[in-house]
């Protein structure tokens, strides 16, 4: 076991955060199955931090780029997103919930194309959670509000 895991005397597992080097409780660790006991080694409020700053925008953005890229022409930049970002506040274009820079989440951050006959352009896109991105799909907006309308009333 690495020696920055341990086990308390109450039977509680605790670790040591690689980027606070806080110990603290197994549970406060993002999940990770690749990892021993299934959390990763740096603790939620650090992840947190490390994904909220400028960098991180920008690598995060970048990545998503690419992934784009890979089937679609792409002609927006950083400075784009940023503005598109700063004009819907961090909040999802057809949902209104807030994004987050986190893989693996519904709430992650993605482009959305309005137009899917054209490609990541500007005036094309918006920014919305990938969730909202998958469940979208192929639809209309007004087949997307149609179906999301019906959801909230449940």
């Amino acid at each position: 076991m690495p020696t920055n895991t341990q086990y308390e005397a109450d039977g509680t597992i605790t670790r040591r955060c690689h980027a606070c080097r806080q110990r603290r409780p197994l549970t406060e660790f993002k999940r990770n199955n690749a990892m021993l006991h299934g959390r990763g080694y740096m603790c939620k409020k650090c992840h947190t931090n490390r994904y909220s700053n400028d960098k991180s925008f920008n690598s995060w953005w970048q990545n998503r780029f690419n992934i784009a890229r890979k089937r679609h022409r792409v002609t927006v930049n950083i400075a784009y997103i940023r503005k598109l970002w700063t004009a819907q506040t961090g909040k999802c274009a057809l949902t209104g919930v807030a994004m987050v820079f986190e893989r693996r989440s519904p709430f992650a951050a993605s482009m959305d194309r309005i137009n899917l006959t054209v490609d990541y352009v500007p005036g094309n896109i918006r920014l919305v959670t990938i969730a909202a991105n998958l469940a979208r799909r192929n639809y209309t907006d007004e087949q997307f509000q149609a179906w999301l309308a019906a959801v909230r009333a449940v």
